[in-house]
């Protein structure tokens, strides 16, 4: 112990390392109870009491985000705690990787925790950590730095793990991994030597193809037939505007055109495969470039900015102390930030003590709080997009709202007037037989009649 703060003494960046990890579990210590991450927990807690996904209920999501939190629920038990802990260590595996990928560029090690931070400090204003958008990022992150070894080194064992992991990106996100796949194979055509070129995508391609197989065989065809359903309407709902999705296309085609002319260092190649990443990245998500999503597929943006920013920071003490008052910036904004969502979490207490033993409906999206009141999910699904795309789907709430009769229902209106959100059935049925007991902030608690 007395060596470690030795070592932390003697080395500020070694100081700047722990104050990130730190920072990382302060930033994501929150728990939003109307995320996508409700969806992911009910679905793996509902895994783990022998349902099964796709069959027994639905989730729009692909089925590796729910595979990884059923792994952590089911040894570590069902604490909330354990799901986010799991899910910060997995977002450090990605910050790691992208600190090896970076030693292609020169940077600095300060300079590289200044992208962090700064790619840290957005993500800590998304909606959550534990959802189907960050862990396919981290898969992407791990699937370039093989393959961007794998272009370098020529070893096999890279290549495999790249196609391994761009495999596993359409576990958690499919619209991502095929994105990533595609953006793989312009990079692998462009920076491949001649020889044995094709052989080398064939050989690329073939883990994704046995992956792929293995989520059909496990989890059958009903998760692509109804994804696909499901994000025609998503893109139908789509209110977000494209000015800043357009933006980002256009930095990222002038960033590589800049560097096609301009660089003839090392670091050539390395920015011009981020920029082709880059624009995949933002390809998938055309149909909703909202803030969060344009923020948690930004980073390879990001780094190549922080690597024309690098002479800027020369000195050393001045890296030090602009990453330490940034740390210090960071902390008071994100504490206002982390005030107001427990301020948030004081409404989930407050709702406790009113239903308290009762069962309960979660409606439209507040997928987070049946696990959070320790109340069964007997619903079909959760995200009213699913509802809205599928008769059947929105048929089965229905019914199994009238069987459970529950006492309580518990709606958010508020937020899903974003996704041009339309009343039906199930809401015609709550305002007959349901009256408005109280309003917590923006959730209206409802009461039997």
């Amino acid at each position: 112990m007395i060596r470690m703060f030795q070592l932390l003494k003697n080395n500020k960046l070694n100081i700047l390392i722990l104050l990130t990890v730190v920072l990382t579990f302060f930033v994501f210590s929150y728990h939003p109870l109307d995320a996508d991450e409700g969806v992911v927990i009910n679905g793996a807690g509902k895994m783990l009491q022998g349902q099964r996904l796709y069959q027994d209920f639905f989730e729009y999501l692909a089925p590796g985000s729910f595979l990884f939190i059923f792994v952590i629920l089911k040894f570590f038990g069902m604490t909330y705690y354990a799901v986010k802990i799991g899910a910060i260590l997995l977002l450090l595996l990605g910050f790691y990787f992208l600190y090896q990928l970076t030693k292609s560029l020169e940077l600095t090690k300060k300079i590289y925790i200044l992208f962090i931070l700064w790619w840290l400090y957005l993500l800590s204003f998304t909606a959550a950590l534990i959802n189907h958008n960050v862990f396919s990022t981290i898969t992407v992150i791990l699937a370039f730095y093989w393959l961007w070894r794998f272009i370098y080194q020529q070893a096999r064992r890279d290549l495999l793990l790249a196609s391994s992991f761009s495999g596993l990106t359409i576990y958690f996100l499919q619209s991502k991994g095929l994105m990533i796949i595609l953006a793989f194979l312009v990079i692998m055509y462009f920076f491949l030597p001649r020889e044995d070129k094709m052989k080398k995508i064939l050989l690329f391609l073939l883990p994704i193809i046995a992956l792929s197989i293995l989520s059909i065989l496990f989890f059958g065809f009903q998760q692509f037939t109804n994804l696909l359903l499901v994000s025609s309407d998503y893109l139908l709902m789509n209110k977000v505007s494209y000015i800043f999705w357009l933006m980002a296309i256009f930095i990222c085609c002038l960033i590589g055109f800049y560097s096609w002319w301009h660089e003839h260092n090392r670091s050539r190649n390395i920015i011009l495969m981020l920029v082709i990443l880059q624009f995949f990245l933002l390809l998938s998500i055309f149909n909703r470039p909202d803030f969060n999503h344009l923020v948690i597929n930004i980073w390879p943006l990001l780094l190549i900015f922080i690597y024309y920013s690098n002479n800027y920071l020369t000195n050393k003490s001045q890296q030090v102390n602009f990453l330490i008052s940034f740390l210090i910036v960071a902390c008071i904004l994100q504490g206002v930030n982390n005030f107001n969502i427990y301020h948030y979490q004081d409404r989930f207490k407050i709702i406790d003590n009113i239903v308290g033993s009762e069962q309960i409906f979660a409606h439209p999206f507040l997928p987070g709080l049946y696990f959070d009141l320790g109340k069964d999910n007997p619903y079909f699904t959760s995200v009213p997009e699913t509802i809205q795309g599928n008769a059947y789907f929105l048929q089965n709430n229905y019914q199994t709202l009238i069987d459970q009769q529950p006492g309580f229902v518990i709606t958010n209106y508020e937020l899903v007037r974003k996704f041009n959100y339309q009343k039906n059935i199930i809401d015609d049925y709550i305002a007959a037989n349901y009256q408005v007991k109280t309003k917590v902030g923006s959730l209206e608690i409802w009461e039997r009649k």
